[in-house]
């Protein structure tokens, strides 16, 4: 979960970020704003990476998503949010 860190401080520049999605960690932390790759092979995410250089607009969904909907939470919030998961509230939502 090392990972996590480097996708939110992306998210916080309002980059986009390619995941795989088999990957257990990612829906809980990014929702929709991650594009994840079907494939764990190179060639497929070289591919993903090179229509993103070659098409801006095809990563510029994702970006603009990210602009508009992702808040990094602070530390209350965070507190507040595992607590309630903690105690079988669910989420807290923003």
């Amino acid at each position: 979960m090392k990972d996590r860190p480097a996708v939110v401080e992306a998210f916080r520049h309002g980059k986009a970020v390619l995941g795989l999605d088999r990957s257990a960690r990612y829906p809980e932390v990014v929702g929709r704003l991650l594009a994840m790759s079907r494939s764990d092979r190179c060639e497929a995410w070289r591919t993903h990476v090179e229509t993103w250089i070659e098409d801006p607009v095809s990563r510029a969904v994702y970006e603009a998503r990210i602009r508009a909907s992702f808040r990094h939470p602070d530390w209350d919030e965070s507190a507040r949010t595992f607590f309630a998961l903690v105690r079988g509230q669910g989420a807290i939502h923003r």
